[in-house]
């Protein structure tokens, strides 16, 4: 199964209720948060809404791996195998396993994440404007594999 990663790049200031309340439905609440869904046409088409705000793409397991070690414990503590083993019953290869089968879904682990995954601004910043889409030289919209690179440079 495709997971998508997406990850919110611009702020509040002046985005449209719709827009507003579309994020809010990903869990993309503030800057630099990131949330992985499964590649399902009703999550693609609120993804294509908010293009605009985020950029998304195909994440690979050692980007997923990164990713998740920023996650925050619902104890409020850092990721850790013994946690992760106490509430949810598996190791960490085996949650990226689950997940990239498709037989748990990261946005359904309520019970064992403080969802979305906070991230930090990118090592060395964007390359591009932030209000232009990636494939006219900004950091919006769709960037296939190059999301992982991102999702690096951010954990």
């Amino acid at each position: 199964m495709v997971l998508i990663a997406t990850i919110r790049v611009r702020g509040t200031v002046g985005i449209p209720h719709d827009i507003e309340n579309t994020l809010i439905r990903l869990r993309l609440l503030r800057k630099y948060s990131a949330m992985v869904y499964p590649d399902k046409k009703e999550i693609m088409g609120m993804i294509k809404y908010v293009s605009g705000y985020i950029t998304w793409g195909e994440v690979n397991e050692e980007a997923l791996s990164k990713l998740l070690l920023r996650a925050r414990m619902k104890d409020n503590s850092r990721f850790n195998a013994e946690s992760l083993q106490k509430v949810l019953g598996m190791s960490h290869e085996e949650l990226i396993d689950n997940l990239i089968q498709g037989k748990v879904y990261l946005h359904k682990l309520n019970n064992a994440f403080r969802l979305p995954i906070g991230l930090r601004p990118p090592k060395y910043g964007f390359s591009g404007k932030i209000n232009i889409p990636f494939n006219a030289g900004g950091e919006t919209g769709y960037r296939g594999n190059a999301i992982n690179d991102l999702i690096l440079s951010m954990t």
